[in-house]
């Protein structure tokens, strides 16, 4: 049992030098982008040749996201967030920002690389945080017969949550609230960004 589970590592690890090229897909409807969902975007672009952000859509009411203000935030707005990131973190070469016409984000991702992949390693974007990695339980499993897909196993690329340097997390809710006052919102984003992207 245990060498054949070192077997297959080392296949796994042996066979993905056949393709040149790795991609990390990192999926969410990400209501707003902020420091957190940078953070694994960033982490991602270290290890990966090409970063492809998947922005779900989805449109049950239960999943739409508003402001205090009572503003919607659509998955344009978030893409848009998402490309003043990019840009302003230089970044623009390697990571794109799309928008997926699936409402689930495992959905997104999964699609996306059976339409859009061929030959490459996969990784898909996981945190650390909570029960993340289950989520992606079965995708070793799918992927094992596609000699055409390589998926790198989630847990071993799987990122640390975002901390701040208060040693906060940030979540999407906590962003929605402030959203109106740009002193308080500034903590929650990349910190590059300028006052005019903020």
């Amino acid at each position: 049992m245990i060498l054949s589970k070192l077997f297959k590592k080392v296949f796994l690890t042996e066979s993905n030098k056949e393709f040149p090229k790795t991609v990390a897909l990192v999926g969410g409807s990400f209501k707003p982008p902020h420091a957190g969902h940078w953070y694994m975007v960033e982490q991602y672009a270290k290890k990966a040749d090409e970063v492809v952000v998947l922005i779900s859509d989805p449109k049950s009411a239960k999943s739409i996201r508003k402001t205090s203000a009572g503003t919607v935030i659509t998955a344009e707005m978030a893409k848009e967030i998402f490309d003043i990131y990019i840009k302003r973190y230089n970044l623009t070469s390697k990571v794109k920002a799309i928008i997926s016409a699936e409402p689930s984000p495992i959905t997104a991702l999964f699609k996306y690389v059976d339409d859009s992949l061929n030959d490459v390693n996969v990784i898909f974007g996981v945190s650390k945080k909570d029960d993340d990695l289950k989520r992606f339980k079965s995708a070793q499993k799918y992927y094992e017969e596609n000699e055409h897909i390589h998926l790198i196993d989630p847990a071993e690329t799987a990122v640390e949550p975002y901390v701040d340097k208060h040693g906060n997390n940030i979540s999407a809710t906590n962003v929605r609230n402030n959203i109106e006052n740009p002193e308080v919102i500034k903590s929650y984003l990349p910190e590059k960004l300028t006052p005019e992207d903020v």
